[in-house]
């Protein structure tokens, strides 16, 4: 059999799994996976296994996050560095002074990186089964490399492409093609264009918002009145600084992200969001797989009910 320049495009179905594409003969296409982590829960935000200077524990990947951290209660039992200056941590519900720290080898399921920065703060007081969750992985480490986020089949992939004319998924079944925009001072952040009742609005691919969230003003210009809110059920949503803000949780009648329209979609409305309007979360993500590139700000979302069963991921799954 002979092997052509294109044979590491083929050989990153087996190693990466989420990739296709290759560079034209004068060029070498190379997909190199760094990290390929299995999601623990099928509900909120995913929630990966990992290891910090040894020691196996969870983070919650969390794309709206600035700042990866650590809880300070884990600080001596993970032997984090010591601390080297402080930062303020912005986010829902408000702001709070934070320590920064470093984490001199961290485990991403199938290799290392190391001397990770991170911010010590937040409260993470739960378990999922016998690990610990000890913190998030936010923007500034995730935007490092190409971020695949499959909750359908349990996995995030952190990879780099490299010498690839176009690479597109190897998913089988249909996907949309989405533009992402990392334009203003959170550049890290992922935003794209969403509708909501037919109504654009500029929303940030968040993984660790809990559910999908709409800033009250674009709530009105979809056409939902302080009326219909007043009908809804009222519920409470908590930021970085883990102050409690209400929320109303309102049925929408479309969400369209991509080609992908949702009817009578469900989520929040809120006047925490002071610098987003739109936070598209972990409700979403539920049900679809995502794929957003590094280099040249484009990513690719599919529905689960487009998923084949002889896709090469779900039948790596299945054997």
């Amino acid at each position: 059999m002979g092997l052509s320049r294109c044979v590491y495009g083929f050989l990153s179905f087996l190693i990466a799994g989420a990739l296709s594409g290759c560079a034209p003969d004068d060029g070498k296409c190379t997909i190199v996976t760094y990290g390929r982590m299995e999601v623990l829960n099928s509900v909120g935000s995913p929630i990966v296994r990992a290891a910090v200077n040894g020691h196996p524990v969870a983070f919650e990947v969390d794309s709206g996050a600035q700042f990866t951290m650590v809880d300070p209660q884990y600080s001596e039992l993970l032997e984090l560095g010591p601390r080297i200056g402080s930062s303020m941590g912005n986010g829902v519900g408000g702001s709070t002074l934070v320590s920064v720290s470093s984490i001199d080898k961290l485990d991403l399921g199938t290799s290392q990186a190391h001397n990770i920065a991170v911010i010590e703060g937040g409260h993470f007081n739960h378990k999922i089964g016998a690990l610990p969750i000890v913190g998030l992985f936010g923007a500034d480490f995730l935007a490092n490399y190409e971020m695949m986020v499959d909750m359908p089949d349990h996995e995030v992939r952190l990879a780099k492409v490299r010498g690839c004319a176009d690479p597109t998924p190897v998913w089988k079944g249909r996907s949309t093609k989405i533009n992402i925009d990392r334009e203003g001072s959170s550049s890290n952040m992922i935003g794209l264009s969403v509708k909501v009742n037919g109504h654009p609005v500029d929303a940030i691919l968040d993984t660790g918002a809990q559910i999908t969230l709409l800033s009250l003003s674009e709530a009105h210009h979809a056409g939902v009145t302080d009326a219909m809110l007043a009908l809804d059920r009222v519920g409470t949503i908590r930021g970085v600084a883990n102050n409690p803000r209400k929320s109303f949780i309102h049925r929408f009648d479309t969400l369209q992200v991509g080609d992908i329209v949702l009817h009578n979609v469900v989520f929040a409305v809120s006047d925490a969001l002071s610098e987003q309007d739109m936070l598209l979360g972990a409700d979403f993500l539920q049900h679809h797989r995502v794929w957003i590139k590094l280099w040249d700000d484009t990513g690719y979302i599919q529905h689960d009910k487009d998923i084949p069963a002889d896709d090469p991921i779900r039948r790596r799954e299945l054997d």
